[in-house]
């Protein structure tokens, strides 16, 4: 387990003498297994995924090899199998993945979780828009961004990804607004980021 956490650290590309140990009855190999193939996996490991799905799709894991699969670009399907779970904790696995896909054909879908009673599922949808740029949802993200204490912190990195005019409004806003530092350092952090990136340089 040690051998795999340093290779993991320093980014050594032996993602595939990892794979055998996905099959692994030890959760924690299993776990640093993946940690590496994500970190440094390839497509070559997509098969070895999509097995793991195949023999054990109620596996505990089975949510961080989605994430992995979509990461190394495994079928997008796959992933949209897993859309109409009725476990908010498993669907946010699903829209993360997507996320990860960058998929713009599912724009709407992920936005519709903006407004799930589940935190992790928020959150999900709003990792997944700020990855996939969405300037068609920047106004819901700065609703969010005033108004959800749970996820504003993932808005306001949502929308520095994002970046253009609206975006960089709704970060100054935030910014600007009375108290706002109150409501916690990270979103004010990500917020104060945003709009350095867009401050003009000195020549």
């Amino acid at each position: 387990s040690e051998a795999l956490s340093t290779a993991t650290d320093l980014r050594v590309p032996c993602a595939e003498a990892a794979v055998p140990l996905l099959f692994s009855r030890h959760t924690d190999l299993l776990c640093l297994a993946l940690q590496l193939i994500y970190e440094v996996g390839t497509s070559d490991q997509v098969p070895a995924l999509l097995e793991f799905l195949r023999r054990c799709p109620h596996h505990p894991s089975r949510g961080n090899v989605i994430i992995t699969l979509a990461r190394l670009g495994g079928p997008i399907e796959v992933v949209r199998r897993y859309a109409s779970s009725p476990d908010p904790g498993f669907r946010a696995v699903e829209i993360r993945a997507l996320g990860e896909f960058r998929s713009k054909a599912d724009v709407d879908r992920i936005a519709m979780s903006l407004r799930s009673e589940d935190d992790q599922e928020r959150s999900a949808a709003i990792y997944a828009l700020g990855r996939i740029r969405s300037r068609a949802h920047v106004a819901p993200l700065a609703r969010i961004l005033q108004t959800d204490w749970e996820c504003r912190g993932d808005a306001a990195s949502a929308l520095r990804k994002i970046e253009g005019d609206e975006a960089v409004a709704a970060l100054s806003a935030f910014v600007l607004y009375p108290g706002a530092t109150s409501w916690g350092c990270e979103p004010f952090r990500e917020a104060v980021l945003g709009l350095s990136e867009h401050l003009p340089q000195n020549e």
